[in-house]
């Protein structure tokens, strides 16, 4: 093997490796830290969407539910700590898991796994570009 088609699959397995390890951090570290950030939240609760807070974030409008929902006899209303670029709809009824030694701390599940799933597609990106890289003919290369 000459020099030239050594140093490629050199560069070729160092860029399979590299992007098969961010493909694996993303694909499965996003779903094992949300659970680790939520795993204290463990009641589930109807909340009512009751209002909306919107903050600008580089030019684009991110917004905020609040909520209001009952647990164990008392009435909460929380500002979620997630935004995202859609405004939520005032007056939709969505579930909530939350932490019920402090029923302030809230997590909205549907939210939660958009997240996920979109580290998990990018993870997977990422391990395809490895594995593409590595299967480039040499000549591409060299």
């Amino acid at each position: 093997m000459n020099t030239a088609r050594r140093n490629a699959l050199i560069v070729k397995i160092i860029l399979f490796i590299t992007f098969g390890i961010l493909g694996s951090a993303f694909a499965f570290g996003a779903p094992a830290i949300l659970h680790a950030l939520t795993s204290g939240y463990t009641e589930e609760v109807s909340a009512l969407i009751t209002d909306c807070t919107a903050h600008d974030d580089d030019g684009t409008t991110m917004y905020s539910a609040v909520y209001e929902f009952e647990y164990d006899g008392k009435t909460y209303t929380v500002t979620s700590s997630t935004s995202t670029s859609w405004e939520p709809k005032i007056g939709d009824t969505v579930e909530l898991k939350i932490n019920p030694d402090d029923p302030n701390k809230t997590y909205e599940p549907k939210v939660g796994n958009i997240i996920v799933r979109i580290f998990c597609i990018v993870g997977c990106v990422f391990i395809a570009i490895g594995v593409i890289a590595l299967l480039i003919p040499f000549h591409k290369w060299a």
